[in-house]
């Protein structure tokens, strides 16, 4: 069976299993923000090979409907991909920079622009781990207290939350009667705060009677 043929630059077979096979990347230097592409996938320098970081603003050659990965040629030199400058759009609308020689980006060329469809960057990940890492700590400081099944009096009952200091995100109280975890004849009972939650307690009232939960959230 043949491999069937993809348009990056120049045509590029692709596997019978579906994997891309990209010649392997060659080196292209940046002269004067232009970068000229000859193959699919290319190791950028920045001109003169010696400067720590070089914008690279408009891309010539390549085929309309192709794709071209860029990668640094060395981490010791960025490559910034400038967003619309020239022919180059990134997603986001913001410019890409490239520092380490393992940061990649992929571009698809429509008509006379290319367009990053994906990126992979060292400066990413760090970022993104942060942001996780940021998110995991909000959620441990996360607390939430739900009682046990409680039988209103009728009268104002305190039920202690163990929370750390007043619910912040909410508190709220359901009834079985009205959350439909009841049996067949229970009433619907009237149930509603009586006062705003404290550091230490949920305040309300129930029918007599009626059986409720209570809850709060407390979140940094």
């Amino acid at each position: 069976m043949p491999l069937q043929k993809f348009r990056s630059g120049i045509d590029t077979p692709i596997g019978l299993l579906g994997v891309l096979l990209l010649a392997t990347a060659v080196k292209a230097t940046i002269a004067a923000g232009v970068l000229t592409v000859t193959q699919g996938a290319h190791t950028v320098e920045v001109q003169g090979a010696v400067d720590a970081s070089d914008d690279l603003v408009t891309i010539t050659g390549g085929t309309t409907d192709g794709f071209l990965v860029l990668r640094p040629f060395s981490d010791a030199r960025s490559i910034v991909l400038k967003h619309g400058t020239g022919n180059i759009e990134c997603q986001g609308a913001v410019d890409l920079t490239l520092a380490e020689d393992d940061d990649v980006a992929i571009l698809y060329k429509t008509g006379t622009k290319w367009a990053v469809v994906a990126s992979k960057t060292k400066a990413g990940i760090v970022a993104a781990t942060a942001t996780l890492a940021a998110q995991a700590t909000k959620v441990a400081a996360t607390s939430l207290f739900m009682s046990s099944e409680l039988t209103g009096t009728g009268a104002e009952q305190v039920i202690p939350h163990g929370l750390s200091s007043a619910p912040t995100k909410g508190w709220w109280a359901v009834s079985k009667g009205h959350d439909g975890a009841g049996a067949v004849g229970d009433k619907y009972p009237d149930i509603g705060f009586t006062q705003l939650p404290d550091a230490t307690n949920i305040y309300l009232s129930c029918t007599a009677g009626a059986k409720f939960y209570a809850h709060a959230l407390l979140s940094a």
